[in-house]
């Protein structure tokens, strides 16, 4: 029964700096995408100027130049359906148009002269074989197939790319991987790893990049995963959705107390609510989500032994495993789960538009954990195990202004902390750890 007394694995507060960027359009951390394409007559093939170019069902458009081209900056990833229309030209909108995040979506309309008046063209949009402006080896997930996927977190969708196992990149360490939310980074200070957990719900896009990414993505050596996070919308929509599941085998010689079958063991439960803020309409709109995640795990121990007696020097030895072992007092034989762990997390996104097309949004993130780690030592005595404590926030807020059709600034601010404890018990004092002469007594021989 090896001493367990140390307290903290690590107890860090960690303070990020505020973050201030001022971001033009197409910069590294970027968190939209732009259309761009030309617009002429399907009859001459000329290019038409003044086309109105929009986005349906949003404010956001532009109007060809003489040449016919136009473009539309600052689009959130998504599917879209634009629209271009001019007098005397058939209405054409071309649907299922794909954003990506720092990328151009290059859609271009032929307009034939309007035969009928209303009229209307509706084209379904390609995606072009190459993309001429993707210079790196990349992938981006939508919301709409992260719901498709057979995965419980974003993680899961990073560990499908190629050139990506169990989070490392091309066989880089953990933490040569930059991680940013809405154009943030949120490493760990500590060890540079992914500080919080951001559920699939609340995600509007990831985009994974695995390899010759641009100098401008500061601190990645190996690999970036950028993720865009929902907004609320104009109308309220809602999601719920959870899971009971347990670990079941016959081979007990190998994992004990494994052959019944207790539907709670794991369990899970996840939901998400957006709309305007009662009141404010479309002005001020808010993004909700949150989850909570127990998994009993499949590794149990035995309560067998206790590492403090009664009385100090009661205990005696006895045969344990084919060995003699000095035993301080006996347990009560109960199974113990020793690689249990539980998370619970929450965000909460509140953008409102302003006057002229500028945007403020802040989003808050929060995450606790707990669990063990499985020590096969102490598989007799499983109270010994540290429980580790992990506690942690973000705040972010983005300002968005525009400039005109041609340009935009991103301003952006950030601030969190990650604290992270483990310990059997709280107090370093506490009379339930064994005492020295104790320890004295087991001295290596208890090795269970």
């Amino acid at each position: 029964m090896p001493s367990h007394r140390c307290f903290y694995l690590r107890k860090l507060p960690l303070w990020a700096s505020l973050i201030l960027a001022g971001l033009l359009a197409g910069s590294a951390s970027a968190q939209t995408g732009k259309i761009a394409g030309r617009v002429t007559d399907a009859g001459t093939g000329e290019p038409l100027p003044g086309v109105n170019v929009v986005i349906a069902g949003t404010t956001q458009g532009s109007t060809t130049d003489l040449d016919g081209y136009y473009f539309i900056l600052n689009v959130k990833p998504g599917t879209y359906a634009v629209r271009a229309s001019f007098i005397g030209y058939a209405t054409t909108t071309i649907e299922n148009v794909r954003v990506l995040i720092d990328k151009t979506t290059e859609v271009d309309f032929v307009l034939r002269e309007e035969v009928l008046q209303g009229e209307e063209v509706v084209v379904t949009a390609e995606r072009p074989l190459v993309q001429r402006d993707l210079t790196s080896t990349a992938t981006s997930v939508s919301a709409e197939q992260l719901e498709t996927l057979p995965v419980l977190n974003f993680n899961d969708v990073v560990n499908l790319q190629a050139g990506v196992v169990d989070g490392h990149f091309r066989g880089g360490r953990l933490g040569e991987v930059a991680y940013l939310v809405d154009g943030v980074p949120i490493n760990d200070v500590f060890d540079q790893t992914f500080a919080f957990q951001v559920e699939n719900n609340a995600i509007q896009e990831v985009e994974i990049i695995s390899g010759t990414f641009n100098a401008e993505y500061g601190q990645a050596q190996s690999g970036v995963v950028n993720i865009v996070t929902k907004d609320g919308g104009t109308s309220y929509e809602g999601s719920f959705s959870a899971y009971v599941g347990d670990y079941v085998t016959t081979a007990t010689d190998l994992f004990t107390y494994t052959d019944r079958l207790s539907p709670t063991d794991t369990y899970e439960m996840q939901g998400s609510l957006s709309g305007p803020v009662p009141g404010l309409g479309e002005r001020l709109t808010f993004f909700a989500s949150g989850r909570f995640f127990h998994n009993e795990g499949h590794l149990y121990g035995r309560r067998i032994v206790r590492p403090v007696g009664p009385e100090q020097g009661t205990g005696k030895t006895v045969l344990i495993d084919g060995r003699e072992v000095f035993v301080p007092a006996f347990g009560d034989s109960a199974y113990v789960a020793m690689n249990w762990g539980e998370q619970a997390t929450g965000q909460v996104k509140l953008t409102a538009r302003l006057f002229g097309g500028n945007k403020l949004s802040a989003n808050l993130l929060v995450q606790r954990d707990r669990g063990q780690n499985y020590d096969h030592l102490f598989r007799y005595n499983p109270d010994g195990i540290p429980t580790t404590f992990g506690d942690s926030w973000s705040l972010t807020t983005t300002y968005t202004h525009l400039f005109g059709t041609a340009s935009f600034l991103d301003v952006k601010g950030a601030v969190f902390r990650n604290e992270v404890r483990a310990y059997v018990y709280e107090n370093p004092l506490d009379p339930r750890y064994p005492a020295d002469d104790a320890l004295r007594q087991l001295g290596g021989n208890f090795s269970f």
